[in-house]
């Protein structure tokens, strides 16, 4: 009976190990240690394979739960290192849009779920209503592949990795966020000349979007130039410039950098932004949201870059969901005033 007993106790956790394993091959092993610590879970790690040992031993002693385990990795795939595009939804009404999702078979999910590896492009993993919050988020996957290369074989292998994009709605404002992962070396989306090409990645899961919502919802961007502007000239406190590429008179292009510093604070910078005058245009801008200065919410400085080209802002790898919420939040307040 013992026996019996012992060889259930270690085929239990054969299995949870086995289930750790495929967790933490999903995301960055950095980025599940970064929630476990924000979380007050113990987070300590080395190299993957001490990091599941870890985690195994943790589940068996009680100090985290396998949940724990997958809300990060669901966090980490929501939150981490995405570009962001934000737009506006006008005449957004969640229950016309439950109405015209019904009537294409498509049903909203109870819970967050994980993304399972898929090679199926454009996944639809599911549609999910936050009531609490009042967010709707809707989450596709897909397989890339990445080159990598091997020194020792002198040969370049491609290595499968998921990409998710997550849109996520307010559903009282109509505000939305769409999240892009970084394309890999290798995808599906090329041009007429069959050459790959990234901006038709994005442009594909726009339209998948726009697919889905009904004629009447009006989809338009959320222009963050006027952001950009205000933050430069007027949000010194909150808000620390490391990087800067502006253009300037002749068409010329200037790149300023102060790394652990402020930009603005350059006199070289500053003499330069008066003698060019308004042919000083800011192009894209990369700092840090400051801790000290979040009342709180944050527990590290946040780093941010926001991009005027193509109107888009981009977090770190790491950057976890009460970080991306507090940048975000920022973003609108700021807007709220210009």
């Amino acid at each position: 009976m013992f026996d019996q007993r012992k060889r259930n106790f270690y085929h239990f956790m054969d299995e949870i190990q086995s289930e750790i394993e495929q967790l933490v091959n999903l995301v960055p092993i950095s980025s599940i240690s970064s929630w476990l610590k924000t979380h007050d879970k113990p987070h300590s790690h080395s190299s993957k394979s001490n990091f599941i040992k870890n985690l195994v031993k943790w589940v068996k002693k009680g100090d985290i739960s396998l949940k724990d385990i997958e809300d990060a990795v669901i966090d980490v795939e929501e939150n981490g290192g995405k570009k962001i595009k934000l737009k506006l939804i006008k005449n957004f009404d969640l229950s016309k849009l439950k109405k015209h999702l019904n009537s294409k078979g498509v049903s909203f999910s109870k819970t967050d779920k994980l993304s399972l590896p898929s090679n199926v492009p454009s996944k639809l993993n599911y549609i999910y209503l936050d009531e609490e919050k009042q967010i709707l988020k809707i989450k596709w996957s897909e397989t890339q592949e990445s080159a990598e290369i091997d020194y020792q074989k002198k040969s370049i292998e491609a290595k499968k990795k998921i990409i998710f994009v997550i849109v996520v709605i307010d559903v009282e404002t109509g505000f939305t966020q769409i999240r892009y992962d970084t394309p890999q070396d290798m995808h599906s989306y090329i041009n007429e000349k069959e050459k790959k090409k990234d901006s038709l990645y994005e442009e594909h899961y726009l339209k998948e979007l726009k697919k889905m919502l009904p004629v009447t919802f009006k989809l338009e961007d959320y222009y963050i130039g006027d952001l950009m502007d205000y933050i430069l000239k007027k949000e010194r406190k909150k808000f620390r410039i490391e990087n800067e590429n502006v253009k300037i008179s002749q068409g010329s292009k200037q790149r300023y950098s102060r790394v652990g510093g402020d930009i603005r604070d350059l006199e070289a910078r500053q003499g330069a932004e008066i003698n060019d005058g308004s042919n000083w245009v800011v192009d894209n801008l990369t700092g840090y949201w400051i801790n000290e200065e979040s009342q709180g919410k944050l527990v590290r400085d946040l780093f941010m870059r926001m991009s005027k080209v193509d109107s888009a802002i981009n977090f770190h790898r790491d950057c976890l969901s009460q970080e991306l919420n507090y940048a975000i939040d920022e973003i609108r307040q700021i807007k709220g005033k210009i």
